[in-house]
């Protein structure tokens, strides 16, 4: 894929005196070329040694956050969205869908598929009049929704939830561990949950990790052509075999059979995928946007466990940072939950104070209990940047609750090589289900 180039770009210009066979022989070149190669090898060892003095401590923005109050003024934008979205959901006229039936028509001609059903693509049509009406001073907000005091109670509830989840996880990585079944209702309530982890097991895996390091030791395993992930993650497809064969004993220990049995309401589980999500060092990996996995609440349960060698990621490695409760509000004709996902979540403003966002960390845990962190996929969350010089590698267990799950969800959207086909099968095939009603029942 071609990369634009603004005009005057240096990399365009070295490319042009190239191509024109502008060299320092033809043209005369004050400075021979061993002097240029000299002179780039000094600028290179430069830049990396200014990105180890300057970028080895996590960004200020994650070190310090502003607190939440009560008078806090409410933003326009915020008043504005909830104020659109009250005024159009489930109170639409024949206006708004002569307005929608335009919208649809010209999209459609122009090739586009529309896929939500019509009551809501035509209080989205209202909605976005709505926006743009108090955009151009066409509609006023008055005196309503001024302080976070006067916000619905829906709202309101929303913080609350997110302000208790948080102290809820600053009492876990201060050591004190919920029960298994409180640890269960956490993840209901908060859509994430940390949990105590087998180190010894986590150790192995991480020795397993590495063995799979070296050059061109299972190459099929890694997509080379077409990577996945966001800012510049790294998928190794782990393969059937000692010791990643063990992971079903994570899935086996009280705590984390409760939540599993818990969050899939004590039916059938299944195997996702299992593989290792590495964020490179040296400011390869960098921060993700904050989004969710998939739209489909209470549905994959996604199980991650740090292989970095400490019992917590450090914050300079790009741990991952949650916004408790933002899951399961996608119900797009309920003015609310629009309201928080669209604003809290997808405009990102959960990131906005303290209370509203948790990442877990070395620097605020405490003890030597390694803890991994169970979360819904339809939280939303974000990989931070990893700034560090060392790599941060996480052992991704992915649940769901069907093998239809599975095939909706279409995570593993192309098999890489027969190695990789041959894994991610086997995995699925491994009857985890039997093994966790077995631990949940015996932890009753």
């Amino acid at each position: 894929m071609g990369v634009k180039r603004r005009k005057g770009d240096p990399v365009k210009h070295a490319t042009a005196m190239h191509e024109e066979g502008r060299t320092d022989a033809a043209h005369g070149s004050i400075f021979p070329r061993s002097v240029v190669s000299a002179g780039i090898a000094i600028l290179a060892f430069c830049a990396v040694a200014w990105f180890g003095l300057t970028r080895q401590h996590a960004s200020s923005d994650l070190q310090a956050q502003p607190q939440l109050t009560d008078d806090w003024p409410v933003p326009t934008d915020l008043r504005v969205q909830l104020s659109c979205n009250l005024f159009c959901i489930r109170n639409t006229t024949t206006h708004h869908e002569m307005l929608a039936k335009l919208i649809k028509d010209r999209r459609e001609a122009a090739g586009e598929s529309i896929k939500e059903s019509w009551p809501v693509f035509v209080e989205d049509a209202c909605i976005e009049k709505c926006l743009m009406d108090h955009k151009k001073d066409r509609m006023r907000l008055g005196e309503s929704y001024v302080t976070l005091t006067d916000l619905p109670e829906e709202i309101r509830g929303y913080i609350s939830c997110a302000r208790s989840c948080r102290d809820e996880f600053v009492k876990i990585a201060k050591g004190s561990m919920p029960s298994p079944a409180e640890a269960a209702a956490l993840l209901r309530r908060c859509g994430v949950v940390h949990v105590p982890v087998n180190s010894d097991l986590v150790q192995s895996m991480r020795a397993g990790y590495l063995s799979l390091q070296p050059s061109g030791t299972h190459a099929g395993l890694v997509d080379r052509k077409q990577p996945p992930l966001r800012s510049g993650r790294q998928e190794l497809w782990v393969p059937y075999e000692p010791p990643f064969t063990r992971f079903h004993e994570f899935l086996m220990d009280p705590q984390v059979s409760n939540v599993i049995s818990h969050f899939f309401n004590k039916s059938g589980v299944v195997v996702d995928h299992v593989n290792v999500v590495n964020a490179p060092g040296g400011g390869i990996a960098s921060r993700q946007d904050l989004h969710s996995d998939i739209g489909t609440p209470s549905e994959h349960l996604e199980f991650h466990i740090p292989l970095t060698g400490a019992n917590a990621v450090p914050l300079e490695q790009g741990p991952t940072r949650f916004c408790p409760c933002s899951h399961g509000r996608v119900d797009l004709r309920d003015p609310f939950a629009r309201t928080i996902r669209r604003y809290f979540g997808g405009a990102a403003h959960c990131l906005d104070f303290e209370q509203l966002s948790w990442t877990l960390h070395l620097g605020n845990t405490q003890g030597s209990q390694l803890l991994a962190t169970m979360y819904d996929a339809d939280v939303y969350h974000q990989g931070l940047e990893n700034v560090a010089s060392t790599d941060r590698p996480v052992m991704v267990i992915a649940l769901t609750k069907s093998i239809a799950a599975v095939r909706n969800r279409n995570y593993v959207k192309r098999n890489i090589s027969q190695a990789h086909s041959d894994a991610v099968a086997s995995f699925r095939y491994a009857d985890v289900a039997k093994l966790v009603q077995n631990a949940f029942r015996m932890s009753e």
